[in-house]
Order: C-alpha cells, then structure tokens, then sequence
C-alpha cells in the first residue's frame, strides 16, 4: 500500500539507495567514454584539454539497464571561448 510506505524511512534509504547507484553507473559510464582531459575529469594518460571550441559533452541514457553514452559538441550560446594560440 503506497500510504504506507510513504512513512517507512527503511523504504525511502532504499529508494535513494537504488537512485545513488545508477547516477554512480552514469558517473562511470560518462568516464569511460571520455578519452580527453575536461574540466574535473582528468586523465592522467591524456592530461591534454585539447582546443576548446572543440569541446563535447556526454549524455547518457539507460536503456534496458544499460548506460549508452553519446558525445554532442557544445554549443557556445552565451559566451564565445577565447582564441587559442
């Protein structure tokens, strides 16, 4: 019965347990798919920043308890990036 869980705090733990572990997947999911060194994801192995006009961000998705993560550029709307060079 949902009025009585509403007021059962083992089942709210569980609840926020549950969400804490699939944003620690897309956490490490996003991660994974990175191959370049960006704001506070840093890669020892490619400390490199690269150009930043060039600058993507990673969605994730679930999909059938799978994270699927895709690259998009950033788009600069508001403040362009300063030259480089």
């Amino acid at each position: 019965d949902a009025s009585i869980r509403s007021f059962n705090m083992d089942w709210h733990e569980y609840l926020n347990l549950q969400n804490q572990i699939l944003v620690g997947r897309a956490i490490v999911a996003s991660a994974k798919s990175r191959s370049d060194s960006r704001g506070a994801h840093y890669r020892t192995d490619n400390p490199n920043m690269g150009n930043l006009r060039d600058s993507e961000f990673v969605r994730i998705i679930l999909r059938d308890n799978k994270m699927c993560s895709y690259s998009e550029m950033v788009r600069f709307t508001h403040l362009e990036p300063p030259d480089e060079g």
